[in-house]
């Protein structure tokens, strides 16, 4: 064991780890305590860690997951705040995963079609500088179950009466349940209009 004895006592520690004397260079500053240094070297200390690191990866991966299943809101927005904060990875991100971006798309959708409603009338309404307010998942699933105000057929689509075109809001009052024939045909049209150009009046 080589020991630098050229060191005065004031700029130098012996490191607890390794029992080598060496600058206080060496050492991280102390946060808590007396002491000004850490006991171990940076060295030692980096080594320690990245130890600690790979001996409990598993344990640690177990802790994330219950901690994502058990704050799955809190998780969701940190999500959403960080791509909003950080634009260009994110998009990039989706530009160089094609494929994987669209499948998870899809398996969203698949897996909450009401709330996917909501975010695709909430960004249309954003597109065409529309008011938007605040529509839930119990909102839209409650409107899917009524017949369709057109026809009385089975809802399937969901229409703004008065089209985001057209002036109208993203809001409860002006959506309406619709079968998929009636809403398509009806598009950017008033329900007047529409009537008309169906010749049901």
């Amino acid at each position: 064991m080589s020991q630098d004895w050229s060191l005065t006592m004031s700029d130098s520690k012996t490191c607890s780890k390794c029992l080598q004397i060496k600058t206080l260079d060496s050492f991280y500053r102390a946060s808590k305590g007396k002491q000004t240094h850490e006991s171990a070297c940076i060295e030692c200390r980096n080594a320690s860690s990245r130890k600690n690191y790979f001996d409990n990866r598993e344990t640690r991966a177990i802790q994330i997951a219950l901690w994502q299943q058990n704050n799955r809101e809190r998780k969701r927005h940190n999500e959403k705040l960080w791509r909003r904060n950080n634009p260009e990875p994110a998009r990039k991100w989706r530009q160089n995963n094609v494929e994987k971006s669209r499948d998870y798309t899809k398996a969203f959708r698949q897996k909450n079609p009401e709330l996917s409603r909501v975010l695709l009338h909430r960004r249309r309404a954003r597109i065409l500088s529309a008011k938007s307010y605040l529509i839930t998942k119990t909102d839209i699933r409650s409107l899917l179950q009524k017949p369709c105000i057109y026809c009385g057929a089975k809802s399937t689509h969901i229409d703004h009466v008065i089209p985001l075109a057209r002036g109208g809001s993203n809001s409860i009052g002006n959506l309406a349940g619709a079968c998929q024939s009636c809403n398509l045909s009806k598009g950017p049209k008033l329900v007047m209009e529409w009537k008309i150009w169906k010749g049901k009046c």
